[in-house]
């Protein structure tokens, strides 16, 4: 069987029989018609699942030879996840388009305004913030070094907004502290230091710049660290009761 044979019976119990006898009762969660596997609650089964009073279990269609509903007075385990918009394939839409477009606009103008205005002070500390949540927004939520993209409309993301914004309200604390020292000790630094060299900013503003590239990168990890966490709360495995990789 393939994965395109189960789309219906999506949500449903059933009774799923494969070539070799196997007959398991579960709750189909999750059709993954390209990979051509399906994420299951297990149950009752004639083979033991280990550890599925816990988890969900990743199962390829191949070996499936039948399904057909479960029988009258069977009941799920738990109760349905919540739908994890972030796996499901979806065009990238005209307002994730605008806003992506504009943060970069923000990130770029305050990556210029770091070499040629330098000495614009606590109006440049500001543009920084602005320009470090710019660059930290892109990070977490756009695709990352072929990660997935996160979905400001996913209910698992929703969640973990509060969070994340407390976390921001903490890295930025701590990068103003820093943008506040640097421009104490910019007066005390030797003028080579806050010389622009050509097209190039000076030493102080490149030296700047990387620190708080530095901070944002940090940030964004941790951030899609954070909310991948909360995804894999809900983590299919495969039948042996190892982890599998998500569909």
């Amino acid at each position: 069987m393939v994965a395109e044979d189960f789309t219906s019976w999506k949500h449903k119990l059933v009774v799923l029989t494969s070539y070799d006898g196997e007959n398991t009762t579960a709750q189909i969660i999750e059709v993954d018609t390209k990979q051509n596997q399906i994420v299951v609650d297990v149950i009752d089964s004639n083979r033991p699942y280990s550890g599925s009073d816990h988890h969900a279990f990743t199962l390829s269609t191949v070996p499936l030879i039948a399904v057909h509903d479960a029988p009258t007075g069977v009941k799920p385990l738990r109760p349905l996840p919540e739908p994890d918009l972030c796996r499901q394939p979806s065009p990238l839409s005209s307002s994730r388009f605008t806003v992506f477009t504009l943060l970069c606009i923000v990130l770029l103008g305050t990556m210029a305004m770091f070499s040629l205005f330098e000495d614009w002070g606590y109006a440049l500390q500001l543009a920084s913030l602005i320009g470090y949540t710019a660059a930290v927004t892109l990070g977490t939520f756009s695709t990352s070094r072929g990660g997935r993209p996160y979905l400001y409309s996913c209910p698992i993301v929703q969640r973990q907004i509060p969070r994340l914004l407390r976390r921001h309200v903490g890295f930025l604390t701590a990068f103003l502290i820093l943008l506040t020292m640097a421009w104490h000790l910019r007066p005390h630094l030797p003028i080579y230091w806050i010389t622009a060299s050509g097209r190039n900013g000076s030493p102080f503003a490149t030296t700047l710049f990387i620190l708080c590239a530095i901070f944002a990168v940090a940030q964004t990890v941790t951030n899609r660290s954070l909310i991948e966490s909360a995804h894999l709360e809900f983590t299919p495995t495969d039948p042996t009761g190892s982890p599998a990789s998500q569909p």
